[in-house]
């Protein structure tokens, strides 16, 4: 009897001490304020860009697919309008908002939109021009619509007017983005004749000095992401175009000087489109509560149990906010000061310890995270986006500018394939590889000036993705140049 009442004894310590524990947690999560939000991140989710709504082309990019006859520019201000005011009257953030039916009835929505120049297709010029019959009829067929992209382009501003978060949303980019392309087909084809060369190197004008101006003042990753892949588009077609017809550097010099204008010095930094982000994933955080407490269907034990956390206090929005903010801040400080020369492979190393010093700050198996913000810290880590692949896509992007410029100066200056090599050396830092700070490479075998790519993205669908072909040009003197 003894002996029962000592392990009846035991039994009931060995329940009593978990639930004290547990209830000792519990009682921390719950009683711990929260830390205030940082004044910094106050800042940065009050702050948004802003400039008049009848010079901004966001507007028009929403009322895109707009029935013919509703003006593009109105609809897409009333689509904001009416988002706006569904954030005030919606009872929680993810509550649906749908905008079709303000676009009004459309056949272009409707149509499939596929062009054959996608992503990192070889030689568009040739494409293009072998599928011009089929292209026309659709070039035809969109008649109204390319009108619309091309009104769109004289825009003075992009300002995206729309406060980022989860569930904000964004313009339909498949319609532009085809719109564009169909546009290059135009170009593609206009450029072989001499009655509508001019017209078609204007128009390559005004598509790259549009996109360029999407990617400069994009406030949100994704825009930036779709304008970097579409200018390497027109890049690798304005080199081409050179290719093929090196006459048009001296015919027109003036534009083609103007068009093939690398992309300034910082094009490349990661942190202006990483504010959009940081204001979406703080959003959010703040709003978890109110989602996770929203959620509809079934909901999993797991789902069930992080709500109990979150309600019994294991979730401070405020922390987790400032936690991974903290951490992406991190992260763009580690790229940035990876802008360098000389980008050895121990660099992807060095990126790997910044995104893992910021994780240690977030570590969920420590102590001090299991009495202060558990839920907060396991959400904060896994909030942040992989920061490298993004900030080399923008790093080829310049460099593949670079190229475009220094294959138009070779064969304005009529410089010989034998030495090609010495006159990039001559132009010095404006026109090297900005990966290496050296002269791009050089193949007089192949006649093909090229860089590599940092991006694993492009290495992945073809090495030489960024190379762009430099004709031989008789030259009259033994220099190379006239």
């Amino acid at each position: 009897m003894r002996i029962l009442k000592t392990v009846l004894r035991i039994a009931a310590w060995i329940v009593a001490i978990p639930i004290a524990l547990l209830t000792l947690l519990i009682g921390i999560w719950f009683f711990t304020p929260d830390e205030p939000l940082a004044a910094e991140t106050q800042a940065l989710l009050a702050s948004r860009p802003a400039g008049p709504d009848a010079e901004n082309a966001y507007f028009a990019v929403f009322g895109l697919q707009a029935a013919i006859d509703r003006d593009a520019h109105d609809t897409g201000r009333k689509i904001v309008a009416a988002y706006m005011a569904h954030v005030q009257t919606a009872r929680t953030p993810d509550a649906p908002f749908a905008y079709e039916t303000l676009l009004g009835d459309s056949d272009f929505r409707k149509r499939d939109k596929r062009a054959p120049c996608v992503d990192d297709t070889p030689n568009c010029l040739a494409l293009y021009r072998a599928q011009w019959p089929a292209l026309r009829a659709e070039i035809e067929a969109s008649a109204p619509y390319l009108a619309r992209y091309r009104a769109l382009r004289s825009y003075a501003r992009f300002i995206e007017t729309v406060p980022p978060s989860m569930h904000a949303p964004i313009p339909a980019w498949g319609p532009v983005v085809h719109l564009s392309r169909l546009t290059d087909a135009t170009i593609a084809n206009e450029v072989a004749a001499a009655g509508t060369r001019q017209r078609a190197l204007h128009e390559l004008a005004a598509e790259m000095a549009f996109w360029k101006r999407l990617y400069t003042e994009a406030d949100v990753l994704i825009t930036k992401m779709i304008a970097t892949s579409v200018l390497q588009q027109k890049l690798r077609l304005a080199g081409e175009i050179v290719a093929a017809h090196p006459e048009l550097i001296a015919q027109h010099g003036t534009l083609w000087a103007g068009l093939t204008q690398p992309l300034p010095p910082g094009a490349d930094e990661i942190r202006q489109p990483m504010q959009g982000e940081i204001r979406i994933g703080a959003r959010t955080l703040l709003d978890m509560k109110a989602l996770a407490s929203s959620q509809q269907g079934e909901s999993t034990l797991k789902d069930s149990l992080v709500n109990l956390a979150m309600r019994l206090g294991a979730y401070k929005p405020a922390a987790s906010v400032n936690l991974y903010v903290s951490q992406m801040e991190t992260g763009i400080r580690t790229l940035d000061a990876a802008i360098k020369p000389a980008r050895e492979s121990s660099q992807g190393t060095d990126h790997q310890q910044g995104n893992a010093q910021a994780a240690n700050e977030a570590d969920p198996f420590t102590l001090r995270a299991f009495l202060y913000n558990p839920a907060g810290r396991i959400l904060a880590i896994i909030s942040v986006p992989a920061f490298a692949e993004y900030s080399y896509r923008l790093r080829d992007l310049v460099a593949q500018s670079r190229l475009l410029e220094a294959q138009r100066r070779i064969v304005e200056a009529k410089v010989r394939p034998a030495d090609v090599g010495a006159f990039l050396i001559s132009q010095g830092s404006a026109l090297a590889n900005p990966h290496t700070s050296l002269p791009m490479d050089w193949n007089a075998a192949t006649a093909e000036l090229s860089f590599e790519p940092l991006s694993k993205n492009v290495k992945s669908r073809r090495l030489g993705a960024a190379r762009i072909i430099v004709p031989e040009v008789p030259a009259s003197g033994p220099s190379g140049r006239r």
